[in-house]
């Protein structure tokens, strides 16, 4: 609230869980005389206020004191456990049928389209309440990375998605740090994770790396690996090399029809083998990226089908299809023990690609398919 300064600011004010503030509170550390020191009378007005700190990352919320009530009520609804989704008997895996698989460069192009939905899109449509985190605690808020509490079928989970159309999906150091202040959030309220991928990669510009991208994306990874709760996570477009991988560390790995997931783009890959970008599509199929690759490789465990002609054609049918497969395999692995889940993800990445006895032919084709296109 207004003001909140000083001692209560460096103390108690600083190590909640989530913080909202107050529009137009003075916020901050320094008292006002010794901040005009410093700065010019400008800064002094824009920085101590709660608008900046969301801008920078220190707070989650601007909420009117009218609206408080009703955000505190729904956020402790959520962090308490009685909500929690319990079945009596046994689920059965889900099998939904899929249409006919596309060829892989008609795949990249739908799952890449403007209108595809985005990670907001189906939060919005598959959950009931969300309750939305801003800021990294340190430097800034970015709106790339969309985090919050939400209600799932009656189950308070944690979400983390790419917002496709903010920086095209890019995630930056601060992105990252977001993402593992939600994991963090999960591990200590003993709520599921359900991640959202859909970037063309890590943000790969010089001020990201300044800003520590590598230890960024190293230490989501190992955040995901070791967290003692059931983590989804669900490919809805692009999963772009390790801006996908970082949040990709799960239990289950859904996959949409028309989504793809690949170490390398095709462009990129194309500028490596033939110094040609533009010979992308003949890569395409040798990268083994589509939905149904991922499925029959062991990467991704379930494809998730999709209206015909895409999930941009009926975005809420689309949304209906996902919401119900999250929760039946949120089931299957609800209960496990801290230790199995940990246990069964490390298999899962520690084994990944033996579980498919034809590997070794499917490598042998495909790099003898790259060695006829070089010649």
């Amino acid at each position: 609230t207004h003001p909140t300064t000083g001692e209560a600011y460096a103390s108690f004010a600083n190590m909640g869980d989530v913080i909202f503030a107050e529009p137009g509170a003075m916020i901050g550390f320094a008292p006002m005389r010794v901040t005009r020191r410093n700065t010019d009378e400008t800064q002094l007005e824009t920085g101590h206020t709660s608008e900046s700190h969301l801008k920078h990352g220190l707070i989650d919320q601007i909420v009117d004191r009218t609206r408080m009530r009703h955000l505190l009520s729904m956020t402790l609804d959520l962090f308490s456990s009685r909500y929690r989704l319990s079945v009596k008997k046994k689920v059965s895996p889900y099998m939904a049928p899929t249409h006919p698989p596309e060829e892989a460069w008609e795949t990249i192009q739908l799952a890449r389209r403007e209108d595809r939905p985005t990670a907001r899109d189906y939060i919005a449509r598959i959950t009931s309440a969300f309750v939305e985190i801003h800021g990294d605690r340190s430097y800034r808020d970015d709106p790339a990375i969309v985090a919050g509490l939400a209600e799932l079928g009656g189950q308070a989970v944690i979400v983390i998605g790419q917002q496709k159309d903010i920086n095209e999906g890019h995630t930056s150091p601060e992105g990252f740090r977001k993402a593992r202040r939600a994991m963090k959030l999960a591990g200590k309220f003993g709520l599921p994770v359900i991640t959202v991928i859909d970037t063309p990669g890590a943000y790969p510009g010089p001020e990201s790396e300044e800003r520590g991208i590598g230890n960024g994306i190293a230490s989501t990874m190992a955040l995901l690996s070791d967290l003692p709760v059931p983590v989804i996570a669900v490919i809805i477009g692009e999963g772009g090399s390790e801006g996908a991988v970082a949040l990709g560390v799960a239990n289950r790995i859904l996959i949409m029809e028309n989504a793809y997931l690949s170490v390398i783009s095709p462009e990129r890959a194309a500028s490596i083998v033939f110094r040609d970008p533009k010979r992308a599509e003949d890569l395409a199929s040798v990268l083994r990226l589509t939905a149904n690759d991922c499925k029959e490789l062991g990467v991704a465990d379930l494809v998730v089908p999709e209206p015909r002609g895409g999930a941009h054609t009926d975005p809420v049918e689309a949304a209906r299809v996902l919401r119900n497969i999250i929760i039946r395999e949120l089931l299957q692995i609800q209960n496990q023990s801290p230790v199995k889940l940990i246990k069964s993800r490390y298999k899962r990445f520690r084994y990944v690609g033996t579980r498919a006895p034809f590997l070794g032919g499917v490598f042998s084709k495909q790099a003898s398919r790259i060695q006829n296109l070089l010649q």
